[in-house]
């Protein structure tokens, strides 16, 4: 079970389209057995898989937080090729009442929860929310790697110190094995100010694979609309074609991860 933890403490770089969209080309078309958590408390991820929020019994709040539930409790079935362990807007509150009454290992409450899954899951996409709170914590303490989306601005792309202090410290306490597989461009425009942030990435993100951009389209919104991805709706598209390329490109970088020795990525781990 590879567990990816997809994050930017900046909102509206693309975190919850890449991690559908990565879900959607390895559950519908890789034919995987794939596992989107949304630990959003704004719940886009659960929204645009089709969950109904306002019906839901438990969700990862309840796994997490009260401990009330188990994640196989919560998980769900998709239309899109993937399961999902939604979120409600309870998660809100995580920050407070993970670490509230001194708690014990409260970072570790994610890996705890995910390790009674077993084999049941090939992939584990996090979608963290934008914030370097307590839930992203438990993410990257979760996570075998980490996959950044970043739009080619000057600010997301500046302000990834804050992402990459936090992945020290995980590597540092309790996770030594968490490695960033690819900063992803996302919102990708046509012209000289989106490439040359490109070129610049490159710089900042010193010794962390680059992978293929996603341009801006309207695809994804069209998609969006209709309740899916355009994996489903616009197969054909460019837009497919740049989640396929991003999806592809992480499973290489996992994959020649797998092969050293030192650091193989085994089930349940």
């Amino acid at each position: 079970m590879i567990i990816l933890a997809i994050s930017n403490q900046k909102g509206g770089v693309g975190k919850t389209t890449t991690t559908q969209h990565m879900a959607a080309v390895l559950g519908a078309e890789h034919h995987s057995r794939v596992l989107a958590v949304d630990l959003d408390p704004q719940f886009n991820l659960t929204k645009a898989a089709g969950v109904d929020v306002d019906h839901l019994t438990a969700s990862v709040y309840q796994v997490l937080v009260t401990q009330a539930a188990t994640m196989r409790d919560v998980i769900q079935p998709t239309e899109q090729g993937y399961d999902i362990a939604p979120a409600d807007p309870r998660l809100g509150s995580a920050d407070i009442e993970l670490v509230s009454g001194g708690r014990v290992n409260w970072h570790l409450a994610l890996r705890k929860a995910l390790a009674t899954l077993g084999g049941s899951y090939d992939w584990v996409l996090l979608d963290c929310p934008p914030a370097l709170g307590t839930l992203t914590v438990n993410a990257l303490h979760a996570a075998h790697g980490v996959v950044i989306p970043v739009t080619p601005e000057l600010w997301p792309i500046s302000g990834m110190q804050l992402l990459f202090g936090a992945i020290q410290s995980a590597l540092g306490e309790g996770n030594p094995g968490l490695e960033v597989f690819a900063a992803i461009p996302t919102m990708v425009r046509r012209g000289r100010p989106h490439s040359g942030m490109l070129e610049r990435m490159q710089d900042v993100f010193e010794g962390v694979p680059i992978g293929p951009s996603v341009m801006l389209s309207d695809h994804f919104q069209s998609a969006a609309l209709a309740g899916t991805t355009v994996i489903h709706r616009s197969p054909s598209s460019a837009a497919a074609a740049s989640y396929r390329n991003v999806t592809e490109f992480v499973v290489r970088a996992v994959e020649a991860r797998q092969r050293r020795p030192a650091t193989r990525i085994m089930v349940g781990a």
